[in-house]
Order: C-alpha cells, then sequence, then structure tokens
C-alpha cells in the first residue's frame, strides 16, 4: 500500500486519506466513513480478529459482491467473524492483506482494545498490590 498514489474507496468510489496513527497507517474515506488497515495493524488492535481473518476465504461461503481491493486491485472477500460480535462481515483481500472496517466495526475495536488494555492495567496493579502486600508480610515476621 503506497501512500504517494491515490487509492479510492471499494465502495463508494471516493479518494481515501492516508493517517498515520500510534498503532499504524490507517485509510479514511470520509464519504462512507470506512477504514482500510493492513492485518499487522489490525493484528495489534484486535488480535483476536487479525487471526481469524488469516484464514483463507472459503469458496461461496466468504463470496459477497464483487469489489477490487483499492491497492491491488484483487478481489475483497466478504468474510464472516465472529471476534467483533455475531453475524459480522468485513471485506478483505487476500493478496496485499488489507481489511474494510466499516464504521460501527472500528467502534467495535477501539471499544475492544480499550476494555482489553483497562483489564490489562487492572491485573498489573492487582499484581503490584499482591507483591507488596506479600513483602509487608514477610518484613512482619522478622
Amino acid at each position: 500500500m503506497s501512500v504517494d498514489t491515490t487509492e479510492l474507496c471499494s465502495i463508494c468510489q471516493r479518494a481515501l486519506v492516508p493517517a498515520q496513527r500510534e498503532f499504524g497507517m490507517v485509510w479514511l474515506c470520509d464519504e462512507c466513513l470506512a477504514a482500510f488497515v493492513t492485518w499487522p495493524v489490525l493484528r495489534r488492535l484486535a488480535p483476536s480478529l487479525g487471526e481469524e481473518l488469516k484464514q483463507r476465504p472459503s469458496p461461496g461461503v466468504d463470496e459477497g459482491p464483487r469489489l477490487a481491493c483499492p491497492f491491488c486491485a484483487g478481489r475483497l472477500f466478504q468474510r464472516l467473524v465472529t471476534a467483533l460480535g455475531p453475524e459480522r462481515r468485513l471485506l478483505a483481500c487476500h493478496r496485499c492483506r488489507a481489511v474494510r472496517l466499516d464504521r460501527s466495526a472500528l467502534r467495535s475495536i477501539f471499544v475492544r482494545a480499550r476494555t482489553e488494555q483497562s483489564e490489562a492495567l487492572k491485573r498489573s496493579e492487582v499484581q503490584s498490590r499482591l507483591v507488596l502486600l506479600q513483602l509487608i508480610r514477610s518484613l512482619e515476621r522478622v
């Protein structure tokens, strides 16, 4: 995926706007409010979703509208993914590894990422408190 050419959204045919974010490069569509990301970026945001999309599409099952990838002109396959909830479908290119995320998928991914970060922070706080408590108890015995 290049930043120096103009890629068009597969759905509305508007120019995608490249944007560098803290988690990686994203191409945004101002018209349909979708985003294209690569699998490595998606894996950073939602590891289980990245693994689920890594599987090859099933003929007939994952076929949707015949849309071309804006980056390599390969076919975008419609993929049913469970990591974002029931009956969620995303468009993915297996040639260049681009994934199209609609607005609700983006929202789901960011909410999930924030929740996972919050839970990880809580776990580390609990672990720190347990270590501190063990240290205090060991000092009390002396």
